[in-house]
């Protein structure tokens, strides 16, 4: 297929309205892409049969859409390697590949299962740089060593065909036009071409071609007549009337920029994706009239492939999801979907629905569904942003750095600069129109007119960072800090913080009702307003760094940016057990849960918002359970056995089984067996507690299992 290329995306010269776009979800979870639509992964790669495509990328995603590019949905693709090669071909067949990975579709892309051409897909000798699949059955996959393999089957065998000895360059792009017939573009300035009638037994050298260029991409519309393009020395676009034995110069008057991906829809229509011959700034090209005149427009956003479904309809997709549609050929584009522009801070809600995410510098953005969809707010603030808060949709406070207020009356359309000041301000929380506290390291000041004036709230004289509303109490919390209001912040009473570490996020549903993440990453909660606290153990790790509770059962905590995930855990049992919700490989950097089944998460320094109204679940729940299998004694310590089952089964699936050791929790891996079955050992000298935990797979949630106590140097256990 096309070679994968760094080339650019259309702005504000696009001028073909764009169409509406679902959102795609993301993980394989229940957590849609809010921002940027219809998703935000890269795309590498993409592939039509009539009005139906896939398009594949980063973090093995896979899209795809009915209705030639104007929505999209996700199909899980059960790998997280990226994915650069797509082919299609058929409308129900569907391959995709990267890595060590091989995927096949014969349901139009909904669901895949492997195709195994190494043994591993988390290492092999050698990845797949290109696959060609001229038949639902016959099919080509390239790796980069030169290695061609060959299937008659659908991938369930294949046969070693001729090295192509053009290692490194491997090859960088493959095109069959039959079971037996195919061009390979080799990337170098000889040969231009390797070309087989015998389905890879052997290759020819082909080097006419694009003057003293490196051929990038070749586009077929027949058996017989195709266009390559390349770059080098002096950029070209060559065509073949005879099946890639012989290519000749096209002139395309007019191109500009160094041609990297071709597709064409007939022997006169082509779209080309090029770079500048100096710089990074990109290019798109068409022809009408099979390479002889062109027009080319400058673009600014990275694209990397380009389709057509149709003789008019044109698809691009490319860097942080970016889908582009043309209805005139490639003519003129626009954006499928949307993006609000920013590297957002954090996020803030006012009600069930409201929700507003704020950056430190620029406008903020607002959504008034449960985060579902989302739009730009006002101009950008005078000042670095500290904190924002909104009493009601419309009206809203926001403090900046120096301690400067404004203030909005129109859903942060517009905002106003405040007179006063909130000199060293590290939170605000907007209680009514007119009524605002400002918590800073003097603890808290409060005004109820407009901001106007402020004076210092009775009780609250500690370092304030941040406020929380608590049902009909307010909550204000610093690091040594933990307060609680129940007459609009008029007054504070001091709660006691749990012991054992600062606190580093905290959530209450009501002013009895709270958790609190600590700076250690363990998580702990009180029914009781602060007077006790108990350790939530089934949360079973200690890298959370944020709490958010919609009511008194679900909750979300977030996995902390060195967790090494993008995600979350969910409770619907008020903590007692936690399950993993895994969005992708970006940190996460804040969440917010709205009511039983809603809930927000905010990527770091990407501005990519996600949201759900499944409390974050998609597919058929689980069981996950946990025993002590056995105990003996070892030494000076104990041999404990802990066993689980999983079900459904789900035959080589990892469940993380998770200790309490010496205040830390540690963690071994298990594979499930065919039988959903799994064990781990350990020598313990001390009673502990266990946890098990797994992600779920494709159609099944994931559960996590209640803590598990274990006693050792007796007989009994629980």
């Amino acid at each position: 297929m096309r070679a994968p290329a760094l080339v650019a995306c259309l702005a504000a010269v696009l001028a073909v309205p764009s169409s509406a776009a679902a959102a795609v979800t993301t993980g394989g979870s229940g957590w849609l892409w809010a921002n940027p639509v219809p998703q935000g992964n890269s795309l590498d790669e993409l592939a039509f049969v009539g009005a139906r495509g896939a398009a594949v990328g980063a973090e093995g995603t896979i899209v795809r859409t009915d209705d030639g590019g104007a929505t999209w949905s996700a199909a899980s693709s059960g790998t997280e390697t990226g994915l650069t090669e797509v082919a299609m071909p058929d409308a129900n067949t569907v391959y995709a590949g990267g890595g060590c990975v091989l995927r096949r579709s014969t349901d139009g892309g909904a669901t895949f299962q492997r195709v195994a051409f190494a043994a591993k897909e988390s290492k092999c000798d050698s990845p797949l740089l290109q696959i060609a699949f001229p038949t639902p059955s016959v099919g080509y996959v390239f790796l980069r060593n030169g290695t061609v393999l060959r299937t008659t089957n659908a991938g369930r065998s294949f046969t070693r065909r001729a090295s192509l000895q053009i290692v490194p360059q491997g090859a960088v792009d493959a095109v069959f036009t039959s079971e037996t017939t195919g061009v390979i573009s080799t990337g170098l300035t000889f040969p231009l071409f390797l070309r087989t009638e015998d389905g890879g037994q052997s290759w020819s050298q082909i080097s006419a071609g694009p003057q003293n260029s490196r051929v990038r991409s070749i586009s077929f519309v027949t058996p017989l007549v195709g266009f390559a393009v390349g770059d080098g020395a002096v950029a070209g676009m060559s065509k073949t009337e005879d099946g890639g034995k012989t290519w000749a110069q096209v002139p395309l008057t007019g191109a500009t920029g160094l041609p990297e991906v071709v597709h064409c829809a007939d022997a006169n229509t082509c779209v080309i994706v090029s770079r500048a011959e100096i710089g990074d700034s990109k290019r798109l090209t068409w022809t009408a009239d099979g390479g002889q005149t062109a027009t080319t427009v400058p673009v600014d956003v990275n694209l990397s492939d380009v389709a057509f479904s149709s003789p008019t309809r044109v698809v691009a997709v490319g860097a942080a999801g970016a889908t582009l549609a043309s209805d005139d050929a490639g003519h003129t584009f626009a954006r499928v979907g949307g993006v609000v522009p920013g590297a957002f801070e954090d996020l803030r809600t006012v009600g069930a629905s409201s929700v507003f995410a704020f950056p430190t510098g620029g406008a903020l953005a607002g959504s008034t569904d449960a985060g579902l969809s989302w739009h730009a707010l006002g101009a950008p603030p005078l000042a670095r942003v500290v904190d924002v808060s909104f009493a009601t949709d419309a009206f809203g406070y926001m403090l900046t750095g120096g301690g400067a207020l404004q203030r909005t009356d129109d859903g942060g359309a517009s905002w106003g600069v405040l007179g006063t000041e909130a000199t060293g301000g590290r939170a605000v929380l907007a209680t009514g129109p007119d009524s605002l506290l400002v918590g800073s390291g003097r603890g808290v000041s409060r005004s109820t007119d407009a901001g106007v004036t402020f004076a210092a709230a009775a009780g609250a004289t500690r370092p304030v960072g941040a406020f929380d509303r608590a049902g009909s109490a307010l909550i204000a919390f610093g690091a040594r800090t933990l307060l609680v209001s129940t007459n609009g912040g008029a007054r504070w009473r001091e709660l006691r913080r749990p012991p054992g570490g600062l606190i580093q996020s905290a959530d209450f549903v009501s002013g009895k009702l709270g958790y609190v993440v600590r700076d250690d990453g363990d998580v702990l909660s009180t029914s009781n307003g602060g007077r006790s606290w108990k350790p939530l153990n089934g949360v079973g790790r200690d890298d959370i760094a944020r709490v958010s509770f919609g009511d008194a059962k679900h909750g979300f905590l977030l996995l902390a940016t060195d967790s090494g995930l993008g995600g979350v855990l969910r409770t619907s049992d008020a903590g007692r057990t936690w399950r993993p919700q895994v969005l992708g490989t970006q940190p996460l950097i804040s969440v917010v849960a709205l009511g039983s089944a809603g809930g927000v998460v905010l990527a770091d320094q990407t501005g990519e918002l996600y949201a759900t109204s499944t409390g974050g679940d998609a597919g058929a729940r689980s069981a996950l359970s946990l025993r002590v299998a056995s105990k003996r004694r070892a030494g000076r310590g104990t041999r404990v056995t802990v066993a689980g089952r999983l079900k459904p089964a789900t035959a080589g699936a990892g469940v993380s089984v998770t200790a309490r050791i010496r205040g830390s929790w540690v963690r071994k891996f298990a594979t499930v067996s065919a039988g959903g079955r799994f064990v781990t050992t350990w020598s313990l000298r001390a009673g502990t507690v266990f946890v098990a935990q797994w992600r779920g797979a494709p159609g099944v949630q994931g559960d996590g299992t209640a803590p598990l106590s274990v006693r050792v140097g007796g007989k009994r256990h629980r």
